[in-house]
């Protein structure tokens, strides 16, 4: 993203009539992402460098879709392409197998591929963590049993105490699996 500076330094170059390659060798930006700039933000004429950063950081702050977020939870990936490298052991595979995702590799020397990837893994990067913070204090105050609280959540109510010794015996506990069986979840059954 252009700061505010260098949109000044396009507009005052726009005023002198210089072109696009000239404006972006003072800045030290390709051509193609002045002409763009201009080209987005009204052309040669309407380009304002002040309108066109409050825009852009107008733009920046609006909120943006997650493709990870509850309202996909029902689509389910099937496939992760991952490049060759040996830090991809086969524990790693079959991990993912046992969640139900194939491993496809790619192919040798895809620099394409590995671009993608690398894009694909930055948004992971960005996006993940939010939502694992989430996951995690649902769980916390949820799911997860405190001993301060008496083995019970902070959210939820300690259960009824059993009186007679023949309830024991009957006791339906549901276990629920999270993260691929590494945290496991367990409620009465009613």
């Amino acid at each position: 993203m252009l700061s505010l500076a260098e949109r000044e330094e396009i507009s005052r170059g726009l005023a002198a009539d210089d072109s696009f390659r000239a404006i972006a060798g003072r800045m030290g930006r390709a051509p193609s992402t002045v002409s763009r700039e201009v080209g987005r933000h009204g052309g040669r004429e309407k380009y304002r460098a002040a309108r066109t950063d409050e825009g852009a950081w107008g733009n920046a702050r609006r909120p943006k879709s997650c493709l990870l977020g509850p309202e996909n939870a029902d689509s389910r990936s099937t496939f992760l392409t991952r490049d060759r490298d040996s830090k991809f052991t086969q524990a790693f595979d079959a991990v993912l197998a046992d969640t139900g995702l194939r491993t496809a590799r790619s192919g040798a020397r895809m620099s394409r591929m590995n671009s993608i990837m690398e894009r694909w893994i930055q948004t992971c990067r960005r996006e993940l963590p939010d939502r694992t913070l989430i996951w995690f204090e649902t769980f916390h105050n949820e799911h997860r049993p405190h001993r301060t609280l008496e083995h019970a959540a902070p959210l939820r109510p300690l259960p009824e105490p059993i009186s007679t010794p023949g309830h024991i015996s009957h006791l339906g506990v549901h276990r629920q699996d999270r993260l691929g069986g590494t945290l496991h979840e367990y409620r009465h059954v009613a």
